[in-house]
C-alpha cells in the first residue's frame, strides 16, 4: 500500500490554451473571426476550465466564440449541432469540440450538413474510437 496519494490527468486549462493557440499559429482564425465550442454540459467543470485557457488566448486577438450544448445523448447532440451549423455556417471559422462526444461526433455532423472534411478546423478533446478515426480521416 502507497503512503501517497497520486494525480495522473491533465491541465484543463492548459488544454484549452493550446487548442486555441494552436488554431491561432496555424493561421486557421484571426482577429474577428468567430469559434464554435460546442460541450455536452455547459458549466460542467472540464468546459469551465477549458472555456478559460481558451479565452486567455482569443480574447486579446479579437476572436469571439460561443459555447453551445450539445447534451449526452449522440443522437440529440448530432442534431443540435447540425442544425446549429445549418443556421450558423457562413461564420464558423473553426470548432474546438470541449467534449469526447461532441468531438467524436464532427464526422455525422459533417456528413449530414454537407461540409467536406477539413472545411472547418476542428480541434478540441477526443480519447475514443470515434475521435480517433476522425482525426485519420481529416475531420478532426
Amino acid at each position: 500500500k502507497a503512503d501517497f496519494n497520486a494525480y495522473v490527468g491533465g491541465d484543463n486549462v492548459t488544454f484549452g490554451k493550446n487548442w486555441a493557440q494552436y488554431l491561432v499559429d496555424k493561421g486557421l482564425v484571426k482577429k474577428g473571426d468567430f469559434v464554435w465550442m460546442p460541450v455536452e454540459i455547459p458549466g460542467a467543470t472540464y468546459g469551465v476550465q477549458e472555456e478559460e485557457g481558451i479565452k486567455s488566448v482569443f480574447e486579446p486577438l479579437g476572436i469571439t466564440y460561443e459555447i453551445t450544448e450539445a447534451t449526452l445523448d449522440q443522437a440529440e447532440a448530432i442534431n443540435r449541432m447540425v442544425d446549429y451549423l445549418t443556421a450558423n455556417r457562413a461564420k464558423v471559422k473553426a470548432i474546438i469540440g470541449l467534449g469526447d462526444l461532441v468531438t467524436g461526433s464532427i464526422k455525422r455532423v459533417f456528413d449530414q450538413a454537407g461540409i467536406k472534411p477539413g472545411e472547418i478546423p476542428v480541434v478540441g478533446w477526443g480519447n475514443s474510437l470515434d475521435t480517433t478515426q476522425e482525426v485519420l480521416t481529416g475531420y478532426v
